[in-house]
């Protein structure tokens, strides 16, 4: 039997695979599930998604509850506020943002982009989602391995490192902040950081990153703060991980996260903005849930003022769901948006997603007006490699990568991975 595993594009995908520990085992874990669709036979419904009776027994005291976009945790309300309706009176501003995942290289997408002069093109990976990407007023991603150093043009599973054509694609396509914090971000050591920062910020200014820094006093502003009209947004990125591999006095090129240090950073971002998001590398490849430290994390930062966690790491999609801590307010938590092209061999017609967050003010108060997933669809076929967003895909094209292709079976996964977050 084979293995399906998650995985968000912001995007994600779900690829058949043989069985790995690094995937979902075929087996309904992980799916949606409510009152009206029960998982399968010897798999547990609780907080909107399927797991084992070990996996169950253990979430009562996590403290989350069913993903929601609205006062009612019900699949109707859900669906009906998954789309962005706009706000109508005075004085209403919002920001649109999409989160589309991490990207490092597999031989699959590196192979389409190579081209008889061999140059390097990566653009065709996201031509038909682009459209998305450039609508929102800030389109995430984040850079999970920094560019080539020694041996550029060249890839190797082993070596994390990606083309420096694949930041041209990204720019190309519209994303416009790269998030860089994550465990792979010292692979190439000191060089490895600073030729990636000079390449964003020589070629392309205009687009931001976080999460890395060249200098002492880079790290120390390593937040950025987005402004329309009267809506101010701030964003900081860190990662949680193994870091001993980094110099002691080069710690801070990788912004980590420092739990004695975070009430500090947070107090003066929030300070200056309406609305402070956190975007965490972090978590554990051999689960596909919450664990208790993340929770615990999530927690904290809720209990200093963090209005948004978007959680990445594992490569797969966890539960989209809202936390309620002893204490403080209510936050909402992706857990993981997962990977949009990695170190995975990614197969066929791969499901994914792109996270879209709408943050309104109204009347002086920020806040979450809609959050929802827009599924789309890794085409794969020898050297070809591109994303299409899930209602643009087709039967013809879905038959170039398998003959037994099957629109219906695309969308009962969809619907069983994503719930009525996504349209499918």
């Amino acid at each position: 039997m084979k293995a399906v595993s998650i995985f968000l594009i912001l995007l994600i995908s779900v690829t058949f695979e043989q069985d790995n520990s690094h995937y979902l085992t075929y087996s309904y874990h992980g799916d949606f599930c409510d009152n009206n669709n029960p998982c399968k036979e010897g798999f547990v419904c609780q907080y909107n998604r399927c797991y084992t009776p070990y996996e169950s027994k253990n979430l009562d005291t996590l403290g989350i509850h069913e993903g929601r976009v609205c006062e009612e945790s019900n699949p109707d309300c859900i669906k009906m506020n998954s789309k962005t309706e706009e706000d109508k009176g005075e004085n209403v501003t919002s920001i649109k943002l999409i989160f589309g995942g991490s990207v490092s290289m597999n031989q699959k997408a590196y192979l389409s982009g190579v081209k008889y002069d061999h140059t390097l093109n990566y653009d065709h990976l996201f031509n038909h989602i682009s459209s998305i990407i450039k609508d929102a007023d800030l389109s995430f991603i984040e850079q999970e391995t920094v560019f080539d150093v020694d041996e550029p043009n060249r890839y190797e599973e082993a070596n994390q490192h990606m083309p420096k054509e694949l930041g041209d694609a990204l720019a190309t396509a519209g994303f416009n902040v790269i998030l860089h914090a994550n465990i792979h971000a010292f692979e190439q050591n000191e060089k490895g950081i600073k030729n990636t920062l000079e390449f964003w910020r020589t070629k392309y200014p205009f687009i931001q990153n976080l999460g890395i820094s060249a200098t002492v006093e880079e790290s120390q502003k390593d937040y950025i703060i987005y402004t329309k009209d009267d809506l101010k947004i701030g964003i900081i990125n860190s990662a949680c991980g193994d870091f001993n591999t980094i110099p002691g006095d080069m710690e801070y090129m990788v912004n980590s996260l420092n739990l004695r240090k975070v009430e500090e950073i947070v107090k003066k971002v929030k300070s200056e903005v309406d609305f402070l998001i956190f975007y965490l590398n972090w978590g554990d490849k051999e689960y596909y849930l919450p664990s208790r430290t993340q929770i615990r994390i999530a927690k904290i930062l809720a209990w200093h003022g963090v209005d948004l966690i978007i959680g990445n790491m594992p490569n797969v999609i966890f539960p989209v769901s809202y936390l309620k801590p002893e204490s403080g307010k209510e936050i909402l938590v992706f857990w993981s948006v997962g990977s949009l092209i990695g170190n995975n061999a990614l197969k066929y017609h791969c499901l994914g997603a792109l996270a879209n967050v709408i943050i309104t003010k109204k009347n002086g108060k920020a806040y979450i007006s809609s959050h929802s997933l827009i599924p789309i669809i890794s085409h794969q076929i020898q050297n070809e490699f591109s994303f299409y967003k899930f209602s643009d895909y087709t039967l013809d094209l879905g038959y170039k990568t398998d003959e037994e292709f099957s629109m219906d079976k695309v969308k009962n996964k969809c619907k069983n991975a994503f719930g009525p977050l996504a349209d499918c």
